[in-house]
């Protein structure tokens, strides 16, 4: 299924870049236990497809469309500020018309990484993040 593969793409691109940072940046993933650190930035990465399409009335080939979300969570009371410096490198990780490559199948950002509004809750202030993705069989 290759809404797995866009999603391990995504996800192995994430991780690499996390596991780089100093700090790492610990990184939620779906379906995975997670304790979320009470002292520094951590990510919730989701995958959202939108509906599998087909361009030939044979069939033959698969259009996957859809959101890569990410939010970003950092201490309250640090201002703006550290979150905005993570964003800087997730977007200049997520370019436009990135290509993530595994074999034959490619799967390429179609946005840019845009920020949501953020939302301060009780412990943290979290900023979410998306852009849009297409693969083509």
């Amino acid at each position: 299924m290759s809404q797995a593969r866009i999603r391990k793409l995504f996800e192995a691109r994430l991780s690499a870049w996390a596991a780089a940072e100093t700090p790492a940046v610990p990184i939620a993933f779906e379906n995975v236990d997670f304790d979320p650190p009470k002292d520094r930035p951590w990510l919730r990465c989701t995958v959202i497809p939108a509906d599998t399409s087909s361009e030939y009335v044979e069939g033959t080939d698969r259009r996957y469309i859809g959101v890569l979300a990410l939010n970003l969570f950092i201490p309250r009371g640090q201002g703006a500020g550290p979150a905005e410096a993570v964003v800087a490198k997730l977007e200049a990780l997520f370019p436009v018309n990135l290509a993530l490559t595994d074999g034959a199948f490619t799967v390429r950002t179609t946005t840019p990484l845009s920020t949501g509004r953020a939302e301060p809750e009780p412990d943290v202030f979290g900023v979410p993040m998306s852009l849009r993705y297409y693969a083509q069989t």
